[in-house]
């Protein structure tokens, strides 16, 4: 087997090894390089891409050359595209064929590529051209991850908390009376589940048209209605009606930290009197998630943009106006101590501190069992 030598540069210091014989270096700082990724034109046995990193990085930037005077309606109108790979104004020709022809495996390591390559413009983008390159990011993102998980990692036990969490708060009301607005809905997953135990008010949106498209199919028939819009134009619309239940799963870490205040704010001011945020989202104890081959403690390298703990988590909500930080003690797929409580999220604080200093192993068992990725709280 051919070794794939790593790039380095005078910031590297650490070499951290990789599957098989690749290699990534990080900058002394934690911060992965993004010159210093992976690259892809080893001969291992599972590879046909044959493309290293900085082509592909390459490709991208030429295509996003074109695209960089739009305005940030045109960007959305752009990518309104039910099938974005098809477009060659998002997508180079060379890259797409790649795509098409590369296994599951080989799919997910051009993720990887791609998400690091939008990664670093997006974390270092401000207002407007924030939205602009997150959208452009998402829509190439979005369809490389369809391509071998189509669930898009959502967990049933997601699910079960949402399900717990509004039983808690609502022990009386009945779930078809309920409104709930699921943001960053993907692939409809959640809303699925959400129809199945009898939810019929349900409203999904997401940025992404390649996760609209599955989730509007997966979720038809049940009532509800799935829309491809951003975070930033619903926070502009003006709501209808308020909701009874908001929820965010896996889409807090992708907004930049300094604006998540604000679009609490905006969410909570889209609830009821009495109602209910619920929060999913990695614990930055065992982070990075965005990108699987960064090692524990590392800063993120893909479009997580921030990580959180709980505490700081509970900061947040509060200055946005929440009130009542509740969790389950432990997984809510279990038949014990599922049912949020604010004893239960005093308990996880203390474990946060202990699993700081535990081994990773040893800190994944235990956010994994004492379920780590779920909050829940009322609009004060």
């Amino acid at each position: 087997m051919k070794s794939c030598s790593a790039v380095r540069s005078p910031a590297a210091e650490v070499a951290i090894p990789l599957c098989y014989s690749r290699v990534v270096s990080f900058t002394s700082r934690g911060q992965p390089a993004l010159r210093l990724c992976a690259r892809l034109d080893c001969d291992l046995p599972h590879m046909a891409l044959q493309t290293t990193f900085d082509e592909v990085q390459a490709m991208l930037a030429a295509a996003d050359q074109g695209l960089r005077d739009l305005s940030l309606e045109q960007i959305e109108q752009l990518c309104q595209n039910d099938d974005s790979l098809s477009d060659e104004r998002l997508w180079p020709s060379t890259l797409r064929s790649r795509f098409f022809d590369a296994t599951p495996i080989q799919r997910k390591e051009l993720h990887w590529i791609v998400e690091t390559h939008y990664g670093a413009l997006v974390r270092d983008a401000t207002g407007d051209d924030f939205w602009r390159l997150s959208a452009l990011a998402y829509t190439r993102v979005i369809p490389l991850r369809l391509g071998y998980d189509e669930s898009m990692g959502h967990r049933s036990a997601d699910s079960i908390f949402v399900v717990r969490s509004v039983r808690r708060i609502y022990p009386t009301s009945p779930l078809r009376s309920l409104r709930l607005l699921d943001v960053g809905c993907g692939t409809g997953e959640l809303l699925a589940d959400l129809a199945l135990v009898g939810f019929t008010a349900l409203e999904g949106i997401d940025v992404s048209r390649a996760a609209t498209s599955r989730a509007a199919k997966r979720v038809d028939g049940s009532g509800a209605i799935v829309r491809c819009v951003s975070l930033r134009r619903l926070l502009e619309e003006e709501p209808a009606s308020l909701y009874d239940v908001v929820t965010l799963c896996d889409v807090l870490e992708h907004l930049p930290r300094s604006d998540v205040p604000e679009i609490l704010c905006g969410l909570r001011r889209r609830l009821s009197p009495a109602g209910l945020l619920v929060v999913v989202t990695p614990s930055a104890i065992t982070g990075p998630h965005d990108l699987d081959f960064l090692p524990r403690g590392c800063a993120t390298g893909g479009l997580h943009l921030h990580e959180y703990r709980l505490r700081e988590l509970r900061s947040v909500l509060h200055q946005a106006g929440f009130a009542s930080v509740q969790s389950t003690l432990l997984n809510p797929s279990g038949r014990w101590f599922a049912t949020p409580s604010r004893s239960a999220f005093l308990v996880k604080l203390a474990l946060e501190r202990i699993l700081d200093r535990t081994p990773f192993s040893v800190a994944t068992r235990f956010t994994e069992a004492f379920y780590f990725r779920g909050i829940v709280c009322r609009r004060a």
